[in-house]
């Protein structure tokens, strides 16, 4: 298994879930 691709999976998705967390509960705060 490669540690890097599953780094960047799991990388993406934390962003992707934390974005939509953050934007929901506060707009103003990322970007």
């Amino acid at each position: 298994m490669i540690p890097g691709k599953n780094i960047n999976s799991v990388m993406r998705s934390a962003q992707r879930w934390v974005s939509d967390k953050e934007t929901a509960v506060i707009p103003g705060k990322i970007r």
